[in-house]
């Protein structure tokens, strides 16, 4: 559980930086790691009203069957920012719900990381 000692500490960076090699270090450590780009991906494999909202959205070509393909809507969100922010609008939501969830549980590691590249 988190409480006024147990420290959250947002480990956030480009692309390619090297937040899951810090992230790891620290987890080494003792501390928690909350990953969200982990989070994401359970998210798109679970969450089937999010699904919903992205076939809406974006089509039928972002899916292979009835999974995203994170390449291709990678393809028309980063080409076009008004797409991110769109996906991010659908998707930040239900992250900082998920990792709420997460701070609630107990724990005993000295600290949390939450690696985000958007904090």
């Amino acid at each position: 559980m988190t409480n006024d000692r147990h420290p959250v500490v947002g480990l956030t960076g480009n692309l390619a930086a090297g937040k899951s090699t810090v992230a790891a270090m620290l987890r080494g450590l003792g501390a928690r790691v909350i990953d969200s780009d982990a989070i994401v991906r359970q998210l798109l494999r679970e969450d089937t009203d999010l699904n919903d909202e992205l076939r809406s959205a974006f089509g039928d070509s972002i899916f292979n069957d009835a999974e995203v393909s994170r390449p291709r809507l990678a393809e028309i969100v980063f080409r076009d920012a008004a797409e991110l922010v769109r996906l991010e609008r659908m998707v930040h939501p239900r992250v900082g719900r998920h990792t709420c969830r997460i701070l609630d549980e107990p724990t005993t590691a000295p600290a949390t990381i939450l690696e985000a590249i958007k904090v």
